[in-house]
């Protein structure tokens, strides 16, 4: 199984999404509890990914993972698409963005 160009960026982006929100929800954790928008809790156990595995195998758990994360309902998503409304949050994206 390869991943198309298009659905192998959405993954990626998608991830860095999610280490971000992981990093705010670290240092800010009282901001991202106060706005109901955690990560961590609801990520669940992720499959591992070994070194002795081979690339079509570590594939293949990323693309469930991400199946399973990335799904409209679940809270991941959801969390991660509306994090800016976290003042915090928003107030660094935008230093960043400058």
């Amino acid at each position: 199984m390869l991943l198309k160009g298009h659905q192998k960026k959405l993954i990626e982006v998608f991830f860095v999404q999610v280490i971000d929100g992981l990093v705010f929800e670290i240092y800010f954790p009282e901001e991202i509890k106060k706005a109901g928008k955690e990560i961590l809790e609801h990520i669940g156990d992720l499959k591992p990914l070994k070194e002795e595995m081979s690339e079509e195998e570590k594939l293949a758990i990323i693309e469930v993972e991400f199946d399973r994360l990335y799904d409209p309902s679940h809270p991941v998503r959801n969390h991660i698409e509306t994090l800016d409304s976290v003042e915090v949050v928003r107030i660094i994206r935008s230093a960043l963005n400058k």
